[in-house]
């Protein structure tokens, strides 16, 4: 799946062929990666026992892949309606 979407951001960036559903795929795939980024701050509050240095790593990961990609996506954007 990390495959397909990394070419998805390759294909908004120009490098690969354009894909199918361009535009919807890199904002359905930025809001996945946002929303489990973002997903530990209720976990966090509700239940911080269940809060470990993993899920606060991981979650920094994702969040940072999906901000990448939300600027890719509004930088590109003129291009992904062509």
């Amino acid at each position: 799946m990390l495959l397909m979407w990394a070419a998805y951001a390759f294909s908004g960036a120009g490098t690969l062929p354009r894909l199918p559903l361009l535009r919807t795929g890199l904002v359905t795939i930025t809001a996945i990666y946002l929303l489990r980024g973002l997903i530990l701050v209720p976990l966090h509050l509700g239940w911080p026992q269940h809060t470990d240095s993993f899920a606060i790593w991981s979650s920094l990961t994702v969040f940072l892949y999906g901000t990448a990609y939300a600027i890719g996506t509004t930088k590109a954007w003129h291009y992904l309606t062509v």
